[in-house]
């Protein structure tokens, strides 16, 4: 059966039997497809919003790009092996939908999320900056809505990549709406942790912090001797940035109110905020 592009919203289709059924960007915003047998279904682009998919096979279906937000599915919906990349999903309903025999990988980025990075909107007009702000809004519920689905099934794993992405979707969002401090402060958790989910970059960051702070000592001449040779030089220089990090440097070796000092007071500070970082973003994954 070839469907291709149909409009059939208003269409009872419960119990319906469309195995194998070409949808392919069908607008099947219904208000029944419960218990309809769609395995194997070309569903890609289709318009699946609203619809009652509780008790739906979708075993094999291809729904990439499909549109399921405010779906309604349940316990009974069938999603064995189904491709769901780049689908959205925002205010559906995923009342113990079986997740687990999804693949998850490639899925990202969702639906709503192509929509707020798209500069045009569907009609191929320019995007006002309110209705850019409502559409990272939904961008951000609905990542938080998938990874909170798929954390209670414990798939923690691709759980953290919806919330990683909605954190990041989320910081655009502040920018948007002019909250620059907000933004600030995520940019730098984004940049230092990957706000928690890459911890990785706090190790990067406290090696750069270290040698930059390393040649500004050096650039300063902080020595142990004058006329020691440049290696050496070099060597003393990163003894002293790697006390001043975890602000434990000797200012009277450095003297008091000398640019090396200040440059030593400065590193302390970076590095309080690394260690806070380091710290808090472990937490802030374990509790949330």
């Amino acid at each position: 059966m070839n469907l291709q592009g149909a409009e059939l919203i208003g269409a009872e289709l419960a119990d319906a039997y469309l195995v194998w059924a070409r949808l392919d960007h069908a607008n099947l915003g219904v208000p029944s497809l419960e218990n309809a047998n769609l395995r194997e279904a070309q569903l890609a682009g289709a318009n699946l919003s609203n619809a009652n998919l509780e008790g739906a096979q979708l075993d094999g279906a291809q729904l990439t790009g499909a549109n399921l937000s405010g779906a309604r599915l349940d316990r009974d919906t069938r999603l064995n092996d189904a491709t769901l990349v780049g689908i959205s999903v925002d205010q559906s309903t995923l009342d113990s939908t079986n997740l687990t025999v999804l693949s998850w990988e490639g899925v990202a980025p969702l639906g709503e999320e192509v929509e707020a990075h798209a500069a045009k909107d569907q009609l191929g007009g320019r995007k006002n900056r309110a209705s850019r702000m409502v559409e990272y809004e939904t961008a951000v519920r609905a990542k938080r809505l998938l990874a909170t689905s798929l954390r209670a099934q414990g798939l923690v794993d691709n759980a953290d990549v919806f919330a990683y992405r909605a954190q990041i979707m989320q910081r655009k969002l502040n920018f948007r709406r002019r909250r620059f401090g907000r933004w600030l402060v995520s940019w730098d958790l984004a940049a230092m942790a990957g706000y928690g989910y890459r911890l990785w970059r706090i190790f990067v960051a406290y090696g750069l912090v270290l040698a930059v702070f390393a040649g500004i000592f050096w650039a300063l001449g902080v020595h142990s001797y004058g006329a020691e040779p440049w290696y050496q030089a070099l060597w003393d220089s990163f003894l002293v940035s790697l006390s001043a990090i975890h602000g434990r440097a000797v200012f009277e070796q450095l003297g008091a109110w000398t640019p090396a000092a200040w440059v030593a007071a400065i590193e302390s500070v970076v590095g309080i905020v690394i260690e806070g970082v380091f710290v808090a973003m472990p937490i802030q994954r374990l509790f949330r």
